[in-house]
């Protein structure tokens, strides 16, 4: 249904994916940040950290990877966003970190 804000077009048969979404509760207009992109082996947990610029707090954060990809934890720092995760394939997949800031 368009613009009622209902998503309508669900397939669970569609292969799998990710989706990252954001959300700001700030009068501050945000700035973002990334770690770099880190190569996690098969098997192998990585762990990757997105740091805010200077005198900003994180808001928010999240992280990007394959779909074999298992994040085992996603949390903020007094600083920026950590997350750790598992690449669960046996081919080598990339974790990075993303964090969203303010000034507080």
């Amino acid at each position: 249904m368009a613009g009622t804000g209902e998503y309508t077009n669900y397939d669970p048969d569609a292969p799998l994916s990710y989706v990252r979404a954001l959300v700001s509760c700030s009068d501050t207009q945000p700035s973002y940040a990334y770690s770099h992109i880190l190569k996690v082996a098969p098997g192998a947990v990585g762990t990757v950290h997105a740091e805010c610029p200077a005198g900003q707090v994180p808001t928010g954060g999240g992280a990007s990877g394959a779909p074999a990809v298992l994040f085992n934890e996603s949390s903020p720092t007094p600083t920026g966003w950590t997350v750790r995760a598992t690449n669960t394939d046996y081919i080598e997949h990339t974790l990075d970190a993303m964090v969203m800031c303010t000034a507080p």
